[in-house]
């Protein structure tokens, strides 16, 4: 074979900048292999002409060094292809943006990284109708040299091969390994045909498969049970190119990253699923560099709103398959997880769609997953067998759009019967991650809250703050969301033998000098009168123990004991009991209105009352335990102004 060189010039570039060089080359793509790959084989996918896969071969030579040889059947380099192939910049395939995949010029200067010391590289092709070969010579750091000499063959095609060191060679394998395991176009390589379509592989139990179809056809898949192995993740994304696997790993931020199972605030306005893998498939963009190109391109927004599409359909499905009678538990579970992950992200939508207004633009495509949200059942009540679903709770007749919600039924017990609401709402809560030792979210503090302020109007109230808030049940009662029942009672003058005993043995301790010292600085009355009384009518404020009984004056303090009270029962068969009353006493002595509970202006007690309460109620217990120990405290009524405290 005759060669003659026809031209040898350095390879060129603008201002001859050898910095600027080098700065590109090193930093074009992620990983330092995909210039001797991705490029090489998307310039051989732009020229292939025909249905005939592009040829790849890798073998080594006998000095041990490797050579990667790509062919195309194209027509060859034209003037015009060589001036832009040696200068940065200048690609011949700008005016063809939606078909060509080189458009920027610059991906053979990343084949010359430092870090893949490739020794030379040799393009066989024809130039300008005469067949030639390019030979670039690329040993040392500087901007490589090239010539190119005239070949008394034929060459068919172009065929761009790359010599490598043993010190690259695994490294670029592993890596043509891995597309040639996932590429969508044909590939023949060392004589064997590789071709993988996402479409095509087979789906596993219960797996939610989507096909959405655009200006990039979406394969997304969810899985709703839970994998065995916890540390587990498929929150993965695979963007094609042209066919080829150009960008991998966890979703991006406009994909929602489910990694680590973040929460879903993170992500607001998207749909929101977990266990999730998404294959994209574009015709446009670039792929030699990829998420930058991609963002540069707009693509990368076009290609996450396609995937927020494929995720809502995924939703819609898990929502209507949960329903359905037979579904398993492991679905059904996950199906919750991810209708309160929603509403709460889709809370401004959903907020919006109530009042009317539907989504616009790019989120239009939301307005059905926002239907099967707002009619999924959720939300538990008290005494309700069925869930209540966000639209049954804002459509409800509820008085003066007051609604209440409970941890547990003896927070609703004391309001039984004295309130108009269809329903008491059940809070509940749910661990949102396994992995990350667990996030706890409420239903109705953390979901459905944003969803009853977002809408206006309407109060969320929770019944075990209600009850220790005497302002706000006096408001709720004038305005009839509440009518609070009196408690009326009626004097015992006998009770049972045990009752009597109990009340001397606290008679005696309650009139040592160590109780009345306790009492001094709380301003205590003059006499303390313990009577046994029966509730012959009972309110809205639970098991009544203890009451405060109206005296004829100012000076007289009466606290009637409930004879039917289990708990005062409980302590009369105590013989120690009478002690385990004072706390009980120490209440009643907080209270700084002295009417009868027959009163209805007498409210539960505000947090002031329970501050003076356990003020009291350490004096007084300080007081005791001395006194049980021996440390009788003798007392000192004899300061200006004091009485004792006598009980009667």
């Amino acid at each position: 074979m005759g060669e003659k060189l026809l031209l040898e010039r350095g390879f060129i570039f603008e201002a001859d900048d050898e910095k600027g060089f080098r700065k590109l080359r090193d930093n074009q793509f992620p990983r330092v292999e995909q210039g001797v790959v991705l490029e090489p084989i998307a310039n051989a996918l732009d020229q292939q002409q025909g249905d005939d896969p592009i040829e790849v071969t890798l073998i080594q030579l006998k000095n041990g060094d490797w050579r990667l040889s790509y062919r195309d059947n194209g027509c060859g380099l034209l003037a015009r292809n060589l001036q832009a192939l040696h200068f940065i910049g200048e690609s011949t395939k700008r005016e063809r943006l939606m078909e060509s995949i080189g458009r920027f010029g610059m991906g053979l200067t990343s084949a010359f990284h430092r870090k893949l010391a490739v020794v030379k590289v040799e393009v066989e092709t024809h130039v300008c109708g005469q067949p030639a070969r390019i030979t670039y010579d690329s040993r040392n750091d500087a901007i490589p040299k090239w010539n190119m000499q005239e070949l008394d063959c034929v060459a068919a095609g172009l065929t761009i091969s790359f010599f490598l060191p043993k010190s690259s060679h695994k490294k670029v394998q592993h890596a043509l390994d891995v597309l040639l395991n996932k590429t969508v176009v044909p590939i023949i390589y060392n004589g064997k045909r590789y071709c993988c379509h996402p479409g095509l592989r087979a789906h596993k139990a219960n797996e939610i498969f989507v096909k959405e179809c655009g200006d990039h056809e979406i394969y997304y898949s969810a899985y709703p049970e839970e994998p065995e192995d916890l540390w587990s993740k498929r929150d993965e994304i695979a963007i094609y190119v042209r066919g080829l696997p150009v960008e991998e790993g966890e979703m991006y931020r406009v994909f929602v990253t489910t990694g680590g199972d973040k929460m879903p605030q993170n992500y607001g306005g998207r749909p929101f699923m977990k266990d999730e893998s998404c294959v994209v498939l574009s015709a446009t963009a670039e792929p030699t560099v990829g998420r930058d190109k991609l963002v540069r391109d707009k693509v990368f927004d076009a290609i996450g709103l396609g995937v927020e599409r494929a995720r809502t359909q995924a939703l819609l499905r898990l929502l209507t398959h949960s329903l359905e009678p037979g579904c398993k538990k492991g679905i059904r579970k996950y199906a919750d997880d991810m209708a309160l992950a929603n509403i709460y992200t889709l809370h401004s939508v959903i907020v919006e769609h109530l009042k009317g207004k539907a989504a616009q633009g790019d989120k239009a495509f939301l307005a059905p997953l926002v239907e099967a949200l707002l009619n999924y059942p959720l939300f538990p009540a008290f005494e309700f067998p069925e869930r209540l679903s966000l639209r049954d709770i804002v459509t409800a007749d509820v008085p003066q759009k007051v609604m209440f919600f409970a941890d547990n039924a003896d927070e609703i017990a004391p309001f039984a019967g004295c309130h108009g609401s269809p329903f008491i709402l059940k809070e509940s809560r749910y661990i949102f991650s396994a992995v990350w030792g667990g996030h706890e979210q409420q239903r109705i503090v953390g979901v459905l809250k944003h969803i009853i302020d977002g809408i206006g109007g309407y109060e969320l109230l929770d019944m075990a703050q209600l009850a220790t808030n005497s302002e706000k049940l006096e408001e709720l009662e004038k305005r009839g969301v509440l009518k609070l029942t009196p408690t009326k009672l009626k004097m015992v003058e006998y009770g049972p033998e045990e009752l009597d005993g109990f009340l001397d043995r606290l008679r005696s301790i309650l009139n040592r000098p160590w109780f009345r010292e306790a009492l001094v600085r709380f301003r205590p009355p003059q006499r303390i009168h313990l009577r046994l009384v029966q509730v012959e009518q009972r309110g809205a404020l639970g098991e009544m123990v203890a009451a405060i009984l109206p005296q004829s004056t100012a000076h007289d303090l009466g606290i009637g004991l409930n004879v039917d009270s289990p708990l005062i029962r409980g302590l009369a068969k105590n013989p120690h009991g009478h002690f385990a009353f004072l706390p009980i006493l120490c209440h009643e002595l907080a209270h700084r209105r002295r009417t009868s509970l027959s009163d209805v202006e007498d409210l539960p007690h505000g947090s002031d009352f329970y501050l003076e309460r356990i003020r009291l109620e350490d004096t007084v217990l300080a007081a005791c335990t001395r006194f049980l120990l021996g440390e009788e405290i003798s007392g000192s009524d004899d300061r200006e102004g004091a009485e004792p405290v006598l009980v009667l």
